[in-house]
């Protein structure tokens, strides 16, 4: 007997007579001898339809109640279901996402996964029942309902059958599989019977409407096999799941084609070094067929990459990678991205330097290490990386290896967070998470190092987190006014560096400067020319330009990047009643984040105070004694943030305005975990 989940869209469930047809095919499932877990989503247009509602009666609906709001449309089509299900003598029970264990972050709207604690269902499928959850949904660690985001059901239906151990996952649709292309565009597209993880991850992130990513990370992640398949039809569709190994067994991987001229163009490609000769003489025998002048091949590259779920959603992760390798002198030869994976080809004699830039700030603060391990992908396993004048090995994830281990820094994407840190915890370690996975968790500590280290004494969930880079080069600043006279009111605006967005931002303010030398005239006249033309990263030019918008929109207006400011201040210096107000900018800058605050205190705060505060503060450098101008330059590379601009604020006595920059990619990612670090291996 298997475990199958059967997961049924919209469409499938969009009436009486649908929602019939359902419940006879999951009978015939029953009657095969599996246990069957079913989850579904609201009927056909209804989240539609509540949206518009939620429209009609506000201009804002506020998030937590949207969440409440849009949840009714599952909990609908499950407790139908249930009915028909038990008309056909078949037992059923439903669950709403949190009755069936789903716990996610905080975020309403969009909230991700953190785990599944699926004994309520283990328990009504032991009893003999067809088990039916409401998709879509979950409930925070903050105990909110909380929704998934469009396609969450999906999302929803994969991590149960990870958490069941399902044989494999359904998702039921209007369609019959994937497809080449859309068969409503090209009538002739083919269905795929197989699409390994990574094709559908790149599917998903092109605009492939098919399966949420998210789900498609889920699956890939745990590997759960997936079947699409349609509802209308029932026929076999298409399984998603690890891919089968080429009838040369060459794993092909970093296609990269140039731009063509006069109809001729070349493509390069990497592959494992031992299978070069074997590919060499199969392009051989190709380069007739194809029409091609010839080959060249390079046996001196190597390839560095960042391997992750979610990489797509978190392109600060790619800006940090191509800074160090630009730090390092590093020349990238190829470079090829996806929805997981961002990977660098560099001269082989290049690789281990770029490794271990990731390692030297570790040394560099001589952290007391007795035993250090690095993981890495499988592809790196077993390479040797020098480290304090020793050799750390790199390893791969695996069940087991953080046993033996007092701490462990954490700098990956959400979801591998989500996977391995519990896993980390549990073996005894202390983690260090730079990602943004626990951040509002009240049971995680967030912290900056030099204003809240005391935090790190109490760790329930045995982690410890950074927060974003804005935040943290901002608070450092703060810290020393709050403690000494309360901060009760801030008004900032953020001057965002384009490395926030990752390296397309990078390339994209490069290509527009290099586009636009010279240009000035046509500049200074470019509002009267029409529409500025978009860019592929942001919607108007960077260069010469600022963006008022860092960030999604999220709530009330106000953009994800605006949202930590106000959240993450408060949490940090342990005061929410802290008014905060965030405009974030995105300004044509490589490296560094600046802040001008407008600051209230529950006392009135002179300049002369504010100087003998910041002066002593530790992580801070007061430029000429506040008087100074210090920018986002000034600041690269180094430790500290640097303060100026500091006045009295002559529109409301007792208030100050300030000026505020750093680093975002060294402050605001790398170092303050080591710091962190510091401060629990000596307490």
């Amino acid at each position: 007997m298997a475990l199958v989940v059967q997961k049924f869209g919209g469409t499938s469930v969009a009436d009486p007579d649908r929602i019939r047809a359902v419940a006879d095919h999951i009978a015939r499932t029953r009657r095969q001898g599996d246990d069957v877990v079913v989850v579904v989503s609201a009927m056909g247009k209804t989240t539609d339809e509540l949206i518009r509602l939620a429209a009609e009666v506000s201009n804002t609906p506020a998030g937590r109640e949207m969440d409440m709001l849009l949840t009714a449309g599952e909990r609908n089509s499950m407790a139908l279901l249930c009915m028909a299900l038990i008309d056909m003598d078949v037992p059923a029970v439903s669950f709403t996402g949190s009755q069936a264990g789903i716990v996610t972050d905080t975020t309403h709207g969009k909230a991700k996964i953190l785990e599944v604690r699926a004994h309520r269902l283990t328990e009504a499928l032991a009893a003999g029942n067809v088990v039916v959850v409401a998709g879509f949904q979950g409930v925070s660690t903050a105990l909110d309902v909380t929704t998934l985001g469009r396609g969450g059901s999906d999302t929803t239906a994969v991590a149960l059958a990870a958490a069941l151990g399902a044989a494999a996952c359904e998702i039921y649709t209007d369609v019959t599989g994937v497809y080449t292309a859309d068969p409503r565009i090209v009538p002739n597209a083919r269905r795929l019977p197989l699409v390994s993880y990574e094709e559908m991850l790149d599917m998903a992130a092109t605009g492939g409407k098919v399966l949420a990513l998210r789900s498609v990370e889920f699956a890939r992640n745990h590997s759960v096999a997936v079947h699409v398949r349609s509802s209308f039809t029932w026929e076999p569709g298409t399984w998603v799941r690890e891919e089968d190994e080429a009838d040369e067994a060459v794993n092909v991987d970093m296609i990269v084609q140039n731009v063509s001229k006069s109809g001729i163009t070349d493509i390069s490609f990497t592959l494992p070094k031992e299978d070069l000769k074997k590919a060499g003489k199969v392009i051989e025998s190709l380069v007739g067929d194809l029409g091609a002048t010839g080959f060249d091949e390079d046996s001196g590259i190597a390839r560095v990459s960042l391997i992750g779920a979610g990489m797509k959603t978190h392109p600060g992760v790619a800006a940090t990678m191509f800074e160090v390798l630009a730090r390092e002198g590093v020349n990238i030869e190829m470079i090829s991205t996806s929805s997981i994976r961002i990977s660098c080809v560099v001269r082989a004699d290049h690789v281990e330097r770029a490794v271990q830039a990731l390692l030297r700030i570790l040394e560099e603060r001589s952290f007391p290490v007795a035993e250090l391990r690095a993981y890495a992908s499988a592809r790196s396993e077993g390479r040797r990386l020098l480290f304090a004048g020793g050799e750390v090995v790199c390893e791969t994830l695996r069940p087991g290896c953080f046993d033996g281990l007092d701490l462990l820094v954490v700098d990956v994407d959400d979801p591998l967070a989500v996977e391995w840190v519990p896993v980390a915890v549990a073996a005894g370690a202390r983690v260090v998470d730079n990602s943004a996975a626990f951040r509002m968790d009240p049971d995680v500590p967030l912290v900056v190092a030099e204003v809240n280290p005391e935090d790190l004494a109490d760790l329930p969930k045995g982690v410890a987190s950074c927060p974003n880079c804005t935040t943290m080069v901002l608070v450092t600043a703060l810290a020393p006014l709050h403690r000494a006279a309360g901060l009760r009111r801030m008004v900032v605006a953020s001057y965002q560096s384009v490395s926030g967005a990752g390296q397309p931002g990078m390339r994209e303010l490069e290509e527009q400067w290099t586009k636009g030398a010279g240009e000035w005239e046509g500049l200074r006249r470019a509002g009267a020319a029409g529409p500025l033309p978009a860019g592929q990263v942001w919607s108007k030019p960077i260069a010469g330009n600022v963006i008022p918008l860092a960030g999604s929109v999220k709530e009330a207006g106000y953009t994800s990047e605006e949202w930590k400011l106000v959240h993450e201040t408060r949490k940090i210096l342990h005061d929410d009643s802290i008014a905060v107000t965030a405009t974030c900018v995105r300004v044509p800058v490589f490296v560094g984040h600046a802040m001008a605050a407008n600051l209230e205190f529950s006392r009135p705060v002179s300049k002369a105070e504010a100087v003998e505060l910041l002066s002593a503060a530790p992580g801070v450098v007061l430029v000429d004694g506040g008087d100074g101008a210090p920018t986002p330059l000034d600041g690269a590379g180094i430790d500290p943030v640097l303060v100026g601009r500091l006045r009295e604020d002559p529109s409301r006595p007792g208030g100050l305005d300030l000026w505020v920059t750093g680093d975002n990619l060294r402050k605001g990612a790398a170092l303050n975990a080591v710091q962190m670090a510091e401060v629990m291996i000596a307490g």
